[in-house]
C-alpha cells in the first residue's frame, strides 16, 4: 500500500498497490513489516509516538527521505530496524569492497590457473622428447641384452651374479657413450651450459675444478699442517 496524496494514484495503479491517507496510512503501521518513506516532509513522519512496537514482530522501515522522514529514535526498539540513506551507502560501500576483495581473490585464481595452462602446453612440447629418449633408452638396452646374451651365454648359466655385474656395466657404457662424445665434442661454453644440464636432469653433485684440487692433494695439506703444528 502507498500512503500518499491523490496524485499518487496513477502510481499506486501503476505499481499495482493502493493510494492511501496518510492518517489512514498510520492504522497500518502495526501490520506492514517494510515502509519505505520517501516525502519532501521538512520533519519527522513516523516517530515513536505515532508507531507502535508490536511484540514478536520483526519490522523494517527504509528512510530514503531529505531531510529523514523516519526518527533515527526508533531504530533498535524491539523488533524495527530503520535504514537510511547513510546506512544504504554503508551496506552499498561494504558490498564494493567485498566485490574488489572478491576479484583479488579471482584474480589469483586466474593467474595461478593460467600458470598451471602455460605449464601444462611447455610440457607437451617435451612430450615427443621424452617418448624418443625413452624409446631409444629401450632399444639400446634390447640391443646390449642380445650381444650379451651372445657373447657371455655359458657365464649366465655358470655365475648368474657375475653375469648381471658385466651386463650392467656393459650398458652403462652403450648407454653413456654417444653423449659423453658430443658433449666433449662441443664448444667449452656450450659444454659448461650442457654438462650443468645434465647434472641438473640427473641430480648429480659436481665438484668444480677447486674441490677436485683440495681433494687430490688434501693427505699433502694434512701432511703440511701437522708439520706446522709442530714447528709452532
Amino acid at each position: 500500500r502507498l500512503a500518499a496524496q491523490p496524485r499518487a494514484q496513477e502510481t499506486a495503479a501503476r505499481l499495482g498497490g493502493e493510494a492511501i491517507d496518510m492518517e489512514v496510512g498510520r492504522l497500518l503501521h502495526a501490520v506492514a513489516d517494510l515502509i519505505i518513506v520517501c516525502t519532501s516532509a521538512p520533519t519527522y513522519l513516523i516517530r515513536p509516538d505515532n508507531y507502535p512496537v508490536v511484540p514478536g514482530k520483526a519490522r523494517l522501515l527504509i528512510d530514503i527521505s531529505v531531510p529523514r522522514n523516519v526518527d533515527p529514535a526508533l531504530d533498535g526498539m524491539p523488533g524495527i530496524h530503520v535504514v537510511d540513506l547513510d546506512g544504504l551507502e554503508a551496506v552499498a560501500r561494504s558490498n564494493r569492497e567485498e566485490r574488489a576483495n572478491q576479484i583479488v581473490d579471482a584474480e589469483v585464481l586466474i593467474e595461478q590457473h593460467l600458470r598451471e595452462y602455460v605449464s601444462r602446453l611447455a610440457s607437451f612440447e617435451v612430450v615427443p622428447t621424452i617418448q624418443a629418449f625413452s624409446a631409444h633408452m629401450e632399444l639400446t638396452a634390447s640391443v646390449e641384452l642380445a650381444d650379451f646374451l651372445e657373447r657371455h651365454g655359458a657365464l649366465l648359466e655358470r655365475d648368474p651374479k657375475a653375469a648381471l655385474e658385466r651386463f650392467a656395466h656393459a650398458l652403462v657404457g652403450r648407454l653413456m657413450h654417444p653423449p659423453l662424445v658430443r658433449l666433449k665434442a662441443l664448444d667449452p661454453e656450450d659444454q659448461t651450459s650442457h654438462a650443468a644440464a645434465l647434472a641438473e636432469l640427473y641430480g648429480l653433485e659436481v665438484e668444480d675444478a677447486t674441490q677436485q684440487y683440495l681433494r687430490k692433494r688434501r693427505p699433502e695439506l694434512e701432511k703440511a699442517r701437522q708439520v706446522a703444528e709442530e714447528l709452532a
